[in-house]
């Protein structure tokens, strides 16, 4: 049964939590994770990066991100493109609260955070 068919009943298509975490997409879906990101002022995450392209869109607070070694401050409704292999982190500056997804897995399709270095 594809995804249409189970979702039948709904007027609008609806990607459950659970549906992510099953993998059921509707055909040409091209998001495979997301989520929000919620940092206290000073809080960051560790540098990495992903066997996918990357977004991020800045709902509150004020932030720096570095990709690549380059720096930039980010407030609300900035958004951030992180390409496939672009090592990354963000270091809250103020409270900040973020939305970012990730597309299809391509390269070695590996998923979550990826460090330089580690074996698989």
């Amino acid at each position: 049964m594809d995804y249409l068919e189970t979702r039948k009943e709904d007027k609008m298509p609806i990607i459950t939590n659970e549906d992510r975490k099953k993998g059921v997409f509707p055909e040409g879906f091209i998001y495979t994770a997301w989520g929000v990101g919620r940092f206290k002022s000073g809080e960051e995450c560790d540098y990495h990066y992903h066997d996918c392209d990357e977004y991020w869109f800045i709902l509150e607070g004020r932030a720096k991100v570095v990709e690549d070694g380059v720096e930039y401050e980010v407030e609300p409704g900035d958004c951030i493109f992180t390409p496939m292999g672009s090592e990354h982190k963000i270091i809250a500056i103020t409270n900040c609260v973020e939305f970012w997804c990730e597309l299809e897995y391509r390269g070695r399709k590996r998923r979550g955070h990826l460090h330089r270095g580690d074996e698989d």
